[in-house]
């Protein structure tokens, strides 16, 4: 099958500690693609958070094969792989695929539906499906297609698995309000997809078997299942539905090689406007690599006082900065803040300094945001909206939507805001002056909330 029949398709493989399996099954999915003439654009191998060799493999591999890239987020999880991998393609189809699991018969089949039906799944509870695995894998399945029918009224009868997704700008939009990131983020992604966006889907029964173990502790797989899908009942039935941000925000630039990766990746792909730089962390070979890859892309100073070392002496911020001269880590900053043990004046002083830094590393900063969202507590938030007349602020509502889904963070946020409104009472008014903007945060490579 010619390249201008399946015009352009990725093939994504989410990968966790998979070195006993990754040679052999690689090898393999090549041999089945060129037998059958498949014409593809990439393979995306996407480790996440092994602990054994698979990385140094994916490595090796990409040498290897060609059309194959290796990509890489730091922790263990689906979902977030899937993320990064979708939103790091521009080809127009995408299969999601397992490692251990590739129904070539299901690929070739679809492939020839591409052109007609947005989203394709192989479904393991069709008739026609041979499902091998073990009876509480099988109950499992079920009980979850009943559970989303009943609350979800989800049109399919699964979701977990292969299948395959047309890019577009509706997808990359739907990723971005997904609030699942681990076991059950495609599950919601469809969810959304047919129900929100009402894209139709079609099913095709597959073949699964089980070949190997599970890679995940079975009580940490509990534990992300239930986790992912306590977000996606809060999101789905007490999010603002009116809060819909227009722009996506990548924070954390120049906090590691890995994460540094993964948002020009995006930057790429046109999946994110704004990147959001660390500037007392970012080194001036890292801004250059990003200005080179960043035509279309706008730029935030990422305000840091809980990471590293300020940008100016440390006897000039000195109630900003532990003995050694670093930065306090966000406990003991709230809480030397609410007993105003913080000078204002010097966080002042350092977040100018932060941005004439990113200045004269040749950044032209638009916009303003913070490391954890301290920006958005009082008073700095008040600080920053009348020192910075001349920038776009990201918004506390923009904070807190990315908040909510982490409840124990989001209790102690609405705790040392109210204590600190009483402590600061008497504070100028924040003048905002129509320069507050909406945003949905990202951490490509990391978090991917």
């Amino acid at each position: 099958m010619n390249a201008k029949k399946t015009n352009s398709i990725s093939f994504i493989f989410p990968i966790h500690n998979e070195e006993k399996y990754l040679n052999k099954q690689i090898s393999s999915f090549y041999q089945s693609i060129n037998k059958l003439k498949i014409s593809f654009s990439e393979i995306l191998l996407i480790e996440n958070g092994s602990s054994d060799n698979s990385w140094n493999i994916i490595k090796k591999l990409e040498k290897k094969y060609s059309k194959l890239k290796a990509m890489r987020i730091k922790h263990a999880s689906y979902g977030r792989a899937i993320k990064h991998g979708i939103l790091s393609t521009n080809s127009k189809f995408i299969f999601i695929l397992n490692l251990d699991f590739f129904d070539i018969s299901f690929i070739q089949k679809a492939i020839h539906l591409l052109k007609k039906h947005r989203i394709i799944l192989g479904s393991k509870t069709l008739s026609g499906s041979i499902d091998s695995r073990n009876f509480i894998r099988k109950s499992l399945t079920h009980l979850l297609g009943f559970f989303l029918k009943l609350f979800f009224q989800y049109p399919g009868t699964d979701t977990h698995g292969i299948k395959v997704l047309h890019n577009s700008k509706i997808l990359k939009k739907t990723i971005m309000s997904c609030a699942s990131k681990h076991e059950f983020f495609d599950t919601e992604l469809l969810i959304k997809l047919t129900k929100e966006k009402k894209q139709k889907i079609i099913e095709m029964p597959i073949v699964i078997k089980d070949t190997r173990p599970t890679r995940y502790n079975f009580l940490r797989r509990i534990k992300m299942s239930c986790i992912d899908l306590y977000r996606i009942i809060v999101f789905h039935f007490f999010k603002n539905k009116s809060f819909s941000p227009a722009i996506t925000i990548a924070d954390d630039y120049g906090l590691s090689h890995i994460i540094n990766k993964a948002i020009i990746n995006q930057i790429n792909t046109h999946s994110i406007n704004i990147v959001s730089i660390l500037p007392n962390i970012t080194t001036s070979k890292e801004i250059n690599l990003l200005k080179k890859n960043s035509n279309h892309i706008k730029f935030s100073a990422h305000i840091n006082f809980l990471r590293g070392k300020p940008t100016i002496h440390k006897n000039k911020v000195s109630t900003l900065v532990n003995k050694k001269g670093h930065f306090y880590s966000l406990p003991f900053f709230l809480v030397k803040l609410l007993f105003k043990k913080i000078d204002l004046n010097e966080i002042q002083i350092e977040a100018k300094n932060q941005i004439k830094q990113l200045n004269k590393k040749g950044v032209l900063i638009k916009y303003i945001d913070s490391e954890q969202h301290i920006h958005i507590f009082p008073p700095i938030w008040n600080l920053f909206c009348n020192t910075f007349k001349n920038k776009k602020i990201r918004s506390i509502q923009s904070s807190e939507m990315y908040l909510k889904v982490k409840p124990p963070k989001y209790l102690i946020y609405l705790i040392f805001k109210n204590l600190l409104k009483i402590n600061y009472r008497k504070l100028p008014m924040a003048n905002l002056n129509k320069k507050i903007y909406h945003a949905n945060i990202i951490h490509p490579g990391s978090n991917f909330n």
